[in-house]
């Protein structure tokens, strides 16, 4: 599940992006209210079925949002895990990390990697990865190689049980590090 992780009086706020539809976001990085007038929306898409997820950034017309030191005017802008986002004078971190997430396969179903019987043995789960939706049974999962998901170009971690990425204070842009950054039009 991706998430924003916002920067606000010393204060880390997280906002989840929802795993299907548009996050609309305001100028100072909120939700926007229905019929609000927002400047930013994020949206989840993938190339086909199997394909990792992605992240589109859509961008109002003079919205003063950039992602990292790139100013976005308007238009599409792709982000990615660690890609730090700023509305104006608000900055965010974007995250896509995530568990694979155990799913309900139908009865008798097989692994869709080895082919055994989940429910017998030590083949106990049917996990989904998070970031492509790649399946496979709990002792198929903890043998992909490299430790992450199987699937071509995904990269998504595949540890069962870690800490999920979660940001700290110096993980943020400080005032003196934005002075590289463009400058931001104003109104």
């Amino acid at each position: 599940m991706s998430a924003f992780f916002f920067l606000a009086d010393d204060q880390i706020r997280r906002l989840t992006c929802p795993s299907s539809g548009p996050l609309r976001l305001d100028a100072r990085g909120r939700l926007a209210a229905d019929g609000a007038e927002w400047v930013a929306s994020v949206i989840p898409f993938a190339a086909s079925e199997r394909a990792p997820r992605r992240y589109a950034m859509v961008v109002a017309p003079d919205a003063g949002v950039s992602v990292g030191a790139r100013h976005v005017t308007d238009g599409v802008h792709e982000i990615a895990h660690g890609d730090h986002v700023f509305f104006g004078q608000v900055e965010a971190i974007f995250s896509t990390d995530a568990l694979p997430a155990p799913v309900q396969p139908a009865p008798g179903d097989p692994c869709p990697i080895c082919c055994e019987r989940v429910g017998e043995g030590e083949r106990s789960a049917v996990l989904s990865c998070p970031r492509c939706g790649a399946r496979a049974c709990n002792v198929c999962w903890m043998a992909f190689p490299r430790g992450v998901c199987a699937t071509p170009g995904c990269g998504q971690p595949a540890a069962l049980r870690r800490l999920l990425w979660t940001p700290r204070l110096d993980d943020f842009y400080t005032w003196e590090d934005r002075e590289c950054l463009p400058a931001q039009p104003q109104g």
